[in-house]
Parts: C-alpha cells; structure tokens; sequence
C-alpha cells in the first residue's frame, strides 16, 4: 500500500516536471547567425539571440566581421578545426556573427557596446543582452592563427558559471523520490519495532499529501 502511494507521487512529480522543464535546444526554432552578412538586421539577430539564451540558459557572443576579413575566416577555420573548442562554445553561447562592411557597418546596433578598433570583435553579453565584455581577438592570436589554450581559457572563463541543466520540476522529482524512500526506511524500522500506529498516521499523512 505505501509503495502504491509512494509510486503515484512519483509519477505526479514526474507529470509536473514535463510542465515546468525548459524548451531544449532541439525543439527551438532558432536558426544560429552563423555567417557574415551585411543584408541583415543585426538589431533584430540580437533581440532573437536573447530569446534563445534565455531559453537555454546561455550568454551571448557576438563575432563582428565581414566576408573580406582574412582573419575572421582564420578563427571559423579554426573552430572547425577543434570539435573540443567548438562543443565548448556552441554548448555556452549563442553564438551571432555581426557584420561590419562597406555595404553596412552597422554602427547604430555596435554604439551599444563601444568603440571596435580591430577584426573580429568579440562582444560577450548576458541572456538578457547587456554587455559583460569587449574582447580584441588578437590577445587570442599565435603566430598565423589562434591559441587554443587562451581561446579555451576565454570561453570558460565567460561561460555562464555554476549553470544548473535542474529545472524547478527536476528538483521536485528529486524531492519525491527522497519522500517516498524516506517512507520505505522509516516503515520497515518502526514495524521490526512493533510501531504500528505510527505507520497508520504516516500512510494517512502520505494519502492527503499526494490524495
């Protein structure tokens, strides 16, 4: 009887979580901006980047370029190079790439977050769009390419810390089943010990609690 009413807590736990959990990345709808652009609104990539970040727990990084920057090819060249290095990104960042050309230099969206006197730009924001940091890439810089040491060390360093994947309704799962053992032990103690009353009041607790 106690495990009938200890199993359906369970479940009811479980039932609120599928309510509570977040949307994963897999069912977003959000489409990465993942090249440079000039015919893109680069307001409007911002405002859904938020979006995103809020809904999987993320910060932002905006990349500022163009398709004439050879260094920017050398650092997309270079992600692709190091699957490790990429995980490590796409898994705490919204990555969006802003373009800066002759065609548009998108200078109303980039006076938000300060003066760029280099490409690519780094722009590290929180998931609710304001601005934690404005990074030169060429501290990033070894020899021809990038360090992957200190572009490693960046992007842990920014990433969102102590970032908890628990939802509100994981942890009430974790609570009922911490419950519902709790019960088990507690019962088969106090029966071996001849309180069977005891046992009758907790059921009875257990029934309105759940019931």
């Amino acid at each position: 009887m106690i495990f009938k009413y200890s199993l359906a807590a369970v479940l009811i736990l479980a039932t609120v979580n599928s309510w509570l959990l977040p949307a994963s990345a897999s069912q977003s709808k959000y489409v990465p901006v993942a090249k440079y652009d000039p015919k893109r609104d680069a307001a409007i990539d911002i405002q859904d980047a938020v979006k995103e970040a809020q809904l999987t727990h993320k910060r932002i990084l905006l990349e500022v370029g163009g398709l004439w920057c050879g260094w920017c090819h050398t650092l997309d060249n270079f992600f692709d190079a190091n699957p490790e290095l990429l995980r490590l990104r796409d898994q705490n960042f919204v990555t969006v790439k802003i373009n800066f050309s002759e065609e548009n230099e998108n200078k109303e969206v980039l006076s938000r977050y300060g003066r760029v006197e280099s490409f690519p730009h780094l722009f590290v924001l929180e998931s609710d769009g304001n601005l934690l940091l404005s990074k030169d890439t060429a501290a990033l810089e070894s020899g021809r390419s990038y360090n992957l040491g200190r572009l490693t060390a960046f992007l842990q360093e920014w990433a969102l810390q102590n970032r908890s994947d628990e939802s509100p309704g994981f942890r009430l799962v974790t609570l009922g089943f911490s419950f519902s053992f709790s019960v088990l032990n507690f019962r088969e103690t106090f029966v071996g010990a001849g309180h069977g009353h005891v046992i009758h009041q907790l059921l009875v607790f257990e029934d309105r609690l759940f019931f």
